[in-house]
């Protein structure tokens, strides 16, 4: 008889998009066809409590997992919990109230999992019996067939490992839109990054052309309109355009991709913004620059060659591509002015929409291990458990939130999670409800003066 897992998951969907998170609909994937164990999902959407007090969610997680799973909770052999900076607290309370009454075994695994070091998972989660770090396809299995006797596990996957949720069926193509990955793994050390965070730093897994190819073939059969990809970075070599070459086989779809500027250069930059320039209809990228000063790049860990950035931005602008540029506020060593001259770097390069976010640090990031010396301080909101650095010693608190009136001022739409929600809260929890909604989304217009708040207005 086989054994049954149940995985339980804390998301914020979006609309459009399928309910299961890809993550674990890759999981899913992986063990669908196995002889071993039968895995059910189980989501809380974390989108019904964005304006919910955080002791009011607990208590809604306890209910709704009691009500649900306790009287039956014996007929799993596993319990999976996907461990995310805002589900901390959230995992915490289901482990309180499975472990006293399951036989079974509990896993956690997820970034916050991969970050900490192995002293601190025994602190944060104790009466658990498997972590895992890093990805989960090859140590699930382990744990499933009782192969192991390690408490931590971080098993490195090959390409065979990752399995297609849309092959498998697992994730079902009755919605406009989707995510999808070429890839995983990323080349680049990001100190603020979650992708900086896995276990086997640099490393880039690609998923075998076969799969890919069957897979859009496929997305043409259903006619999906829209793909975003999750590829921490779209762009490496060669390998990349002839796989937008074939997503863009799928007649009408819009391709979304992640992008760094620094492989945008040569003969490849050249045949990839050719290739964005012919269906600028249809792609849109979203360039990682986060800050134009060096000190505040070493502190990310994140390099940009500025006068490779203006070059790559014009190129951008004279083919009409459509892109827009991230960047960061809260970062150690950062000010207000030197902040301001970051959005002035874009208006200047006729830019017109960027993307802002709080600075949150990894557990394992460079700079969380030099807090003390930083002066780094941390604010938590009411509603999840995310921690954002909102003072150190290059500004106080009140300059932190004044970045964000500088952003705010330069607001568009609101994008993805929902519909928007009148706030009549302190500007800090302004700052954690945008971040949940996918970051404050500018628009640029040319009437609009650096640093004019509306606020101020």
């Amino acid at each position: 008889m086989k054994k049954k897992c149940l995985i339980v998951s804390f998301d914020f969907t979006k609309p459009d998009y399928p309910n299961t998170s890809y993550s674990i609909a890759s999981i899913l994937a992986k063990f669908n066809d196995a002889d071993i164990v039968d895995i059910e999902p189980y989501s809380y959407n974390l989108n019904n409590f964005l304006s919910t007090p955080k002791k009011e969610i607990e208590a809604i997680v306890r209910k709704e997992f009691q009500e649900k799973y306790l009287g039956i909770i014996n007929d799993y052999s596993f319990i999976a919990l996907a461990t995310y900076a805002w589900s901390e607290n959230l995992v915490n309370e289901l482990i309180k109230i499975i472990r006293p009454k399951f036989d079974g075994k509990i896993i956690l695994g997820g970034y916050e999992i991969t970050a900490w070091s192995n002293e601190k998972l025994f602190q944060i989660y104790p009466d658990v019996d498997f972590y895992i770090k890093g990805y989960a396809e090859k140590a699930l299995e382990k744990i499933f067939k009782n192969e192991t006797n390690n408490i931590i596990l971080n098993e490195k996957i090959d390409k065979d490992d990752i399995v297609s949720p849309y092959l498998s069926s697992i994730l079902p193509l009755n919605t406009k839109k989707i995510h999808w990955e070429s890839k995983r793994g990323c080349p680049y050390h990001c100190d603020y990054c979650e992708h900086g965070a896995v276990a086997d730093k640099g490393s880039i897994i690609r998923i075998s052309n076969d799969k890919l190819e069957k897979e859009i073939e496929l997305f043409k059969e259903y006619n999906i309109q829209e793909i975003n990809v999750l590829d921490a970075t779209f762009l490496i070599n060669k390998k990349d355009i002839t796989t937008l070459e074939k997503l863009l086989t799928i007649p009408h779809c819009k391709i979304c991709l992640q992008m760094h500027f620094t492989p945008v250069k040569g003969n490849i930059g050249k045949e990839f913004l050719d290739i964005c320039q012919k269906h600028r209809d249809r792609i849109s990228l979203e360039f990682g620059l986060q800050t134009i000063h060096e000190e505040e790049m070493n502190m990310l860990k994140r390099k940009n060659i500025l006068n490779h950035v203006e070059n790559v931005i014009s190129q951008l602008n004279d083919n009409e591509i459509n892109y827009s540029i991230s960047i960061i506020f809260g970062i150690p060593s950062q000010t207000v002015e030197s902040f301001r001259q970051t959005i002035e770097f874009i208006k200047n390069n006729n830019c017109e929409k960027f993307c802002a976010f709080p600075l949150q640090l990894p557990k394992n990031s460079k700079m969380r291990e030099r807090m003390d010396e930083l002066k780094i301080k941390e604010f938590q909101g009411e509603h999840f458990s995310l921690l954002f650095v909102s003072e150190c010693y290059s500004f106080i608190n009140s300059e932190w939130q004044e970045m964000y009136r500088i952003v705010e001022s330069y607001g568009d739409k609101p994008p993805f999670c929902g519909d928007p929600i009148e706030f009549t809260k302190p500007i800090p929890e302004k700052i954690v409800y945008n971040y949940l909604r996918g970051g404050i989304h500018c628009k640029i217009r040319k009437e609009q003066k650096i640093g004019r708040s509306i606020f101020s207005l």
